[in-house]
């Protein structure tokens, strides 16, 4: 077998927006060589923020105090159309303006410190606020939605084929994860095989070896649930040059019981 690969993480875009082009510049700078995966956008008006917005983007970081407008008022408004997490971020703030940013609904607010230590904190709020997000938002990654599936998998319990196992399993992946495309391997003489399938497939089972990369394979290997949000950022299929039919994909691996001896 292959060692295991770390996944690569999705880049987090952010667009920031204040009034200071030099302090937005040097934000650019300490942010992306703190965490390579976040990419700054930066804008130093609403009408030039408004321009952004259709920019694919996970977060909006905005400053408090800016001409024309305040941090609160913009997430009021932005967020009747945009629903990424919005962070307010200002070197003047206060208990009243924390107490209206949070009021608000805005995701944070945070008081600007130019100190290293300070930026890897800033750094680390915005992935950790925009992966939550990505994780409420992406039904495979739903855990409420795991759960359930667990409860409707009860009746394998019961079945007695493995075409019953099937049925059962599909219909409840179907249920509460909304999947269009299911299948169900099993490992045969060392090698994992494609026993049935549900929606779009190849006109042949798909047979892949167990030091291979995709999702379903490092489920087999590892025995532990494997979830991959974007199939194209998934390094262990990029290496492989593994072309995917799904752009995510989630793999439950299960283990028969032996038959007990007599």
């Amino acid at each position: 077998m292959q060692p295991e690969r770390p996944l690569r993480r999705p880049p987090i875009t952010v667009i920031h927006i204040g009034n200071d082009k030099t302090q937005l510049q040097l934000t650019k700078l300490l942010l992306e060589n703190a965490d390579p995966r976040i990419k700054i956008i930066t804008v130093l008006t609403y009408e030039e923020l408004l321009e952004k917005l259709p920019t694919p983007h996970d977060c909006v970081l905005s400053n408090i105090h800016m001409p024309g407008i305040d941090g609160i008022r913009l997430y009021t408004l932005l967020k009747q159309s945009d629903d990424t997490p919005f962070i307010l971020y200002t070197s003047k703030g206060s208990e009243e303006f924390a107490e209206k940013a949070y009021n608000s609904g805005a995701d944070d607010y945070i008081t600007k410190e130019m100190t290293p230590h300070h930026i890897q904190f800033l750094a680390k709020r915005i992935t950790q606020i925009v992966e939550k997000h990505r994780t409420e938002n992406t039904p495979l990654l739903n855990k409420k939605r795991l759960e359930a599936l667990h409860i409707d998998t009860a009746d394998i319990a019961s079945a007695t084929s493995l075409e019953e196992v099937a049925e059962h399993l599909f219909k409840a992946i179907q249920g509460t994860l909304g999947s269009s495309h299911v299948e169900l391997h099993l490992i045969e003489e060392g090698r994992l095989v494609e026993r049935y399938g549900l929606g779009p497939g190849l006109s042949e089972p798909l047979v892949q070896e167990l030091d291979g990369a995709s999702v379903t394979v490092r489920a087999a290997e590892k025995a532990e649930i494997q979830v991959v949000p974007d199939t194209r950022l998934d390094e262990g299929y990029k290496e492989e040059g593994v072309n995917t039919r799904t752009l995510s994909e989630v793999a439950v691996p299960f283990k028969t019981p032996s038959p007990r001896r007599m």
